[in-house]
């Protein structure tokens, strides 16, 4: 996925119209968000912040078949959620997290699941900062 002439149109619109404080684009999970970050940057002139999902459930099973794609995505990424962590073990999540930090050695992981209520913690690492 790329951003096309119409997304960048979008955001122009919404940054001009609206003036939000920040903006959050989700892409389909086929998505190469780095590309969408320098067409971001070269057409809006905006820096942006990545952050990647990762399903802790499905990782290993997915991560041969779709190795490029998840590399593409893991490596740029600001911030990783480690999602669905109650559902495996603790094993399965280091596993999951050594794997993530060896295609990305910068990125923030953070533990998340439906039952977990840390919306700080997951805003902080997404935004990059303190949440107000």
């Amino acid at each position: 996925c790329t951003v096309g002439t119409e997304l960048i149109q979008s955001v122009i619109y919404i940054e001009k119209n609206f003036a939000p404080d920040w903006l959050i684009l989700e892409t389909t999970g086929l998505a190469y968000p780095g590309l969408i970050r320098d067409n971001l940057l070269a057409a809006c002139h905006r820096e942006c912040r990545i952050c990647t999902v990762v399903d802790a459930q499905r990782f290993q099973r997915l991560l041969k078949p779709m190795e490029r794609l998840l590399k593409g995505q893991i490596s740029c990424a600001d911030a990783v959620l480690v999602n669905k962590t109650d559902l495996v073990d603790e094993q399965t999540v280091q596993n999951c997290e050594m794997i993530v930090r060896q295609m990305n050695k910068r990125t923030d992981c953070i533990r998340t699941c439906a039952a977990d209520d840390r919306q700080d913690a997951v805003w902080s690492a997404v935004l990059g900062g303190e949440v107000r």
